[in-house]
């Protein structure tokens, strides 16, 4: 999903944000991975997600995408 945010670094930066994508991380182990990345041309933030279903990639960008929201950078969810 692509997340628009009021700042790309301090959003990758946010300890929320990162204890998120830990927890992501450890969740999905060997089956899966998260990652986030930088657009280059506007103040978005890509979430991305591979795991073993869709149910488990998407509950797991949620997760992260709720925890850029508890931590006042999130703009709007693009779809």
């Amino acid at each position: 999903k692509n997340v628009k945010v009021d700042d790309k670094d301090e959003t990758l930066a946010d300890q929320k944000v990162m204890d998120a994508v830990n927890a992501c991380t450890e969740r999905l182990g060997e089956g899966g991975r998260v990652l986030l990345r930088k657009s280059g041309t506007e103040p978005v933030l890509r979430v991305m997600a591979e795991a073993a279903t869709t149910e488990e990639c998407e509950y797991n960008v949620d997760s992260i995408i709720r925890a850029m929201k508890e931590s006042n950078h999130l703009i709007e969810v693009k779809h």
